[in-house]
This record gives C-alpha cells, structure tokens and sequence, in this order.
C-alpha cells in the first residue's frame, strides 16, 4: 500500500514536498491548497488526494497496530524512556504532543514529549522529524525551547523531548497586557536575538509566526517549532525536483512566508527577516512610529531587506536609545 507505487520516481519527488505540506494543513487549508494545485496540474492534484487516502488508511492501520498514542486515554501514564505521559497539549498532522513529566537526574518536572505519527514514517514525515531533532541539538540559546532527549518509542514511534513553555503567543500576550510600542519591540529584540542565534549556526527557521514564538508568564521569550527548518545554504526540497511550471507549496505558513518561499527559490537569513518583518507589523498593529523599519524587512527583494536579524535588532535599539534620550531632557 505504497502511493509511490502507483506513479514514477519522478513523479513521486514532485508530489512527496507537497504531501507533507498538506498533512500538516487542517481541512480547509488542505482544501484551498489543493484547489489551487489544481488550477495549474490536475494530474498532481490527483495524485496528491490519492496519496491523502492513502495516508488515512496508514493512520488506521497503525491504530489496529496499537501505536503508544493509539488513544488519549490510553496514553495517559504510559512511559516513553524515562518520561511518564500526562495529557495532549496539541495535535496535528504530523503528530502530537504531550506534556510529560520527569523525576530526578536533574531534569525538569515537566517537559513536551513531541511523536511523530507512526503512519507518516511510511512517507518523508520521518525524515523531517530526524531533520527537526538534529536541528534542535545545534542550538543553545535562553530564547529558544530547548531540546532536552530524543528517542524511540515501542512500535518504532519517534519523538523528542522539549523544554515545556507555559505561556501566550507573542502577540495574545502583549495584548493581554496591552503594551507600549517601546514594550513591544524590546520584546521583538528578543525574538531577533534567538533567530540570530539560529542562523550563526546555520539554522533558518523558516515559519516564524506568532503561535511559534510564546511569552511565559514571567516575560521570557521562547522560540518553538523547528519542524519545517532548514540549513543555511540547503535547497527547498522542491527546488531540484520539479518543472518551473509546477505549483509547489513548501512548509510555511502564507501570510508570513517571503516571496522567495512562495516561489519555492533560495532561501537565505534574509527569508526569516521577512517573516519577522510581518510579525513587527503585527505586534505594533499599523502604528506610524518605526514602519520604515517593517518596510525595509518586506521588501520583495531579499537583497534589498536586512541581511540579518542582528541588523534588524540594530535599528530597532537606535530608535528606541533616541525615543529614551528625547524623553530624558
């Protein structure tokens, strides 16, 4: 039971980026993805649904095959390693996740147990995952969740153990709090300093948005999920693999994904500056100080944007020194 069975390699190198992506959609994302597939390749339109049914049928059978995560209420309390299963803390088309607990050896209480959906090792979800792990491990950083264990579960689950964030997306917590616009951007420095510690060691994170960026209930920063990661310098899987005709939709969320991600061409720090270039759009919500800043961060042209966070962080320090000393005299 193999969709790669039923169509060529080459075919199969096209349609396998953009499975991944549509396994990760919720249904109505999924449905206006494929719509717009279809527009441009009927045939890949319905090779992807068929490979969709297919993946279905892979979830029933790892259910029948009694997956650790066969059931929420199975699953509470059962051990993976040296971690005891509490409860679902979220779920997707990838996977879930739990939050877990841990006594002695140093580790903390309370950590997130992430699995990747048994069914998904049969596609490229299993490569991604090792890919998210490996990621993870290079960084080291106290705005970053970090990673803390990794390994195997029985019946050959993977999964990773992350540092546990409590807290509200970056900008649910500023509105919550109803913050300043100088408040906001030493806030957004802070995202700018994690993501410049990603790319020094050569990581691109590739899907910032505010539900991966959470502020804890103490006002620390943390930057999560690096399912959809990628080293600096390293080609789109769909890059080397499809017709320049072709629609592809890599793993990104729209509204805050660069041109180039779009277009599936290289991507570089400065796709992750557009990104954090949407997001301080957001969190000053249209406000007249700093857009100068926001604009130089969307232009179209990654090489007309800030090369790097770091330089972002620069100009946004500056404004912020001025808008102090003004206040002083």
């Amino acid at each position: 039971m193999s969709g790669r069975g039923r169509i060529d390699k080459a075919r199969w190198q096209l349609a396998s980026p953009l499975l991944d992506q549509l396994l990760d959609a919720d249904i109505a994302e999924r449905a206006a993805q494929l719509a717009r597939i279809r527009r441009t390749d009927r045939r890949l339109a319905a090779e992807l649904e068929a490979l969709l049914v297919e993946s279905k049928a892979a979830r029933r059978e790892a259910f029948l095959e009694r997956s650790l995560l066969r059931t929420e209420a199975g699953a509470e309390g059962a051990r993976v390693g040296g971690y005891v299963l509490e409860s679902p803390i979220g779920r997707g088309g990838m996977g879930s996740v739990w939050l877990a607990r841990r006594h002695g050896d140093g580790m903390p209480a309370r950590v997130a147990v992430k699995f990747l959906h048994l069914a998904l090792l049969r596609h490229r979800g299993g490569e991604r995952f090792r890919r998210e792990g490996e990621m993870l491990a290079r960084l080291a950083h106290p705005n970053i969740a970090r990673l803390i264990d990794a390994g195997v579960a029985q019946g050959g689950q993977p999964y990773l153990v992350l540092e546990h964030v409590e807290g509200l997306p970056i900008d649910e917590w500023c509105d919550s709090r109803s913050l300043s616009a100088a408040a906001r951007i030493r806030l957004f420095i802070d995202v700018l300093a994690a993501v410049s510690h990603a790319h020094a060691r050569l990581v691109l994170h590739c899907d910032l948005k505010p539900s991966n960026i959470f502020v804890t209930h103490e006002g620390v920063v943390k930057l999560l999920d690096f399912g959809v990661s990628r080293r600096l310098g390293e080609a789109s899987p769909a890059q080397s693999s499809r017709p320049k005709t072709s629609v592809v939709l890599s793993a990104f969320t729209p509204r805050f994904a660069a041109p180039e991600q779009i277009e599936s061409q290289e991507t570089t720090t400065a796709t992750d500056v557009y990104a954090l270039g949407g997001l301080l759009r957001l969190l000053l919500a249209d406000r007249p100080e700093l857009q100068h800043i926001v604009a130089k961060a969307l232009r179209p042209s990654p090489a007309e944007r800030y090369a790097t966070p770091a330089e972002m962080a620069r100009d946004l320090q500056a404004c912020l020194d001025r808008q102090d000393g003004a206040r002083s005299l």
